[in-house]
Formats: C-alpha cells, sequence, structure tokens
C-alpha cells in the first residue's frame, strides 16, 4: 500500500522552459471571519494530503500585521511571506475594505494570490479593481475546491510524494 501526500510549491523564476530546480514548497495563509472559521479550514486542510504550511488569522487586520510582520508577528520579520492567501469574504466587513487597499501598495504582498472562499463560488459584491483575486472557492471549503481553484493559479507546481511504507 502506498500513502500519497501532495506539495504545492513556487514557481520557477526562471520559466517553465528553464529545468526545474528544487523549489520551497509555499506557505499558504488563511484569513478566516471568525475563530470558528479558521478552525474549520485548519481541519479541512489537515485531513486532506497536503503538506504546506498553513497559517491561520481571523480578519482582515490581523492579515495586515502577519503579512506587515507588526505586533505579535514581528518574530516573523525574516520568514517568507505566503504563496496563497484564502480570504474568506465574511472577512471583507467593517472597514477591512481599506486595510486590503493599503496592502496593495506593498509590492511582494500585492502580487501574492487571493483566493476568495464565497458562499455561492462567485463573490456577493465586485471586486475593486487592482486586487490580486485570482479565483474564487465555494464554502465550506473542500480540498478538492481548493485543488481545483490553485489549479487556475498557473505558476505553482502541484507534486504528488507517494510514500511506501
Amino acid at each position: 500500500m502506498s500513502l500519497s501526500t501532495i506539495v504545492l510549491r513556487e514557481p520557477d523564476p526562471a520559466g517553465p522552459a528553464q529545468p526545474p530546480p528544487a523549489r520551497r514548497p509555499i506557505i499558504l495563509l488563511a484569513v478566516a471571519a471568525s475563530p470558528l472559521e479558521g478552525d474549520r479550514v485548519r481541519a479541512t486542510l489537515a485531513a486532506s494530503p497536503l503538506t504546506n504550511l498553513v497559517h491561520s488569522v481571523t480578519g482582515v487586520r490581523e492579515m495586515s500585521d502577519y503579512l506587515l510582520r507588526r505586533g505579535r508577528y514581528s518574530i516573523l520579520a525574516r520568514s517568507r511571506l505566503p504563496g496563497i492567501i484564502l480570504l474568506d469574504e465574511e472577512a471583507l466587513h467593517n472597514g477591512a475594505r481599506a486595510a486590503l487597499d493599503s496592502l496593495r501598495e506593498h509590492r511582494a504582498i500585492g502580487e501574492t494570490p487571493l483566493l476568495l472562499l464565497t458562499a455561492d463560488g462567485v463573490p456577493e459584491a465586485p471586486i475593486p479593481e487592482g486586487w490580486p483575486v485570482r479565483s474564487f472557492v465555494r464554502k465550506p471549503l473542500t480540498f478538492e475546491g481548493l485543488m481545483e481553484a490553485v489549479l487556475r493559479l498557473a505558476p505553482f507546481r502541484l507534486e504528488r510524494l507517494d510514500i511506501n511504507p
């Protein structure tokens, strides 16, 4: 019997024509509207074959602190930023749109692909121009739904690792 795990790796900066170097696994950042929603996302991903590191925050303000390495996240100052942000659409209330607009000004953060978790698979409100929303994922999050959305993000490489006991 063989077990499989899946790793999402960084895109190849040299382009697809070059031989693939060893790429680091990406970090996923899950931004939930509430701690309970965050627990659900973490549980879904923990039960999946995905082995990437997943960080979770509640709300866009905490996401801003995490991405800008402020407050309790200052200890991460030398750490890599996430490769994909999973943002619960419900977290976009109460001034969160302004916080997202300010994050766009930071080049490394503003270019990070954003996957919007929505109730119906489409956003409730129009997405402001310039936001890096690359795809939508229907809630509740499933591993299959996440992989389908990630595979639409061209530069990421998905690797299946088979483990033979």
